[in-house]
């Protein structure tokens, strides 16, 4: 009998520490899918246009590089007036740094946007096992920038910039430019060759700016 116990009460302890295990582990999503966090706050979300000469309206659009640095997915969204409602609003998705890991360089990210601003969502990365993450909405009610933003106009082909993902730090995304860099790369190819002579830097507003919108309902951004 005591050694029937022993087996049980041994028995326990080792499911409780397998489950004790598993709530511990970071989350990781299935394979394909990793983007999606838990903890990510949005419900629509949408694959980044790749740029292509022959398939778009670029009168109407705007052609926007922006690579990002420390982070496998990041989500942009559109201000408009389903910018707070997570649930009816489009997030849409770029993926992490490829200009480091292929001979595609910046080709690899350029992309389609329609006019307006756009404010960062969500970033993640799942590094060695564990899963990093953001949990804000990207933006307050009223119109606080947390992670940063951009404005596009159509027509124009804009460098936002080379995006920073810092983790745990104060200031947690910045943007560094390579123009020259970016210049040369496309110039290589000539689908992206007739871009080169137009693209200009963009302005990257980092935490603390603040989209407003005025008396005419146009949106506006403040440093």
């Amino acid at each position: 009998m005591k050694l029937k116990n022993l087996q049980l009460k041994t028995s326990i302890a080792i499911l409780a520490l397998i489950f004790l295990s598993g709530c511990m582990m970071p989350y990781v999503s299935p394979a394909g899918d990793h983007y999606k966090s838990p903890h990510y706050l949005g419900g629509n979300v949408y694959e980044m246009k790749h740029y292509k000469s022959n398939s778009h309206d670029k009168k109407n659009n705007a052609v926007v590089i922006i690579d990002i640095i420390g982070a496998d997915a990041m989500h942009l969204v559109k201000f408009d007036k389903n910018y707070y409602d997570t649930r009816t609003r489009k997030d849409y998705r770029i993926t992490g740094s490829t200009k480091l890991l292929t001979l595609g360089g910046y080709r690899q990210v350029v992309f389609i946007l329609e006019p307006g601003i756009y404010f960062i969502s969500y970033a993640m990365q799942n590094k060695s096992g564990t899963h990093y993450y953001t949990t804000n909405n990207g933006i307050t009610k009223n119109g606080e920038i947390i992670y940063g933003a951009f404005e596009v106009n159509a027509g124009e082909v804009v460098y936002i910039g080379d995006i920073k993902v810092s983790w745990g730090g104060s200031q947690m995304m910045t943007a560094s430019y390579n123009l020259d860099e970016v210049k040369s790369h496309l110039s290589k190819y000539n689908e992206y060759s007739e871009l080169v002579e137009h693209i200009k830097k963009g302005i990257f507003y980092k935490i603390g700016s603040r989209i407003v919108v005025d008396s005419k309902g146009v949106p506006k951004i403040l440093m």
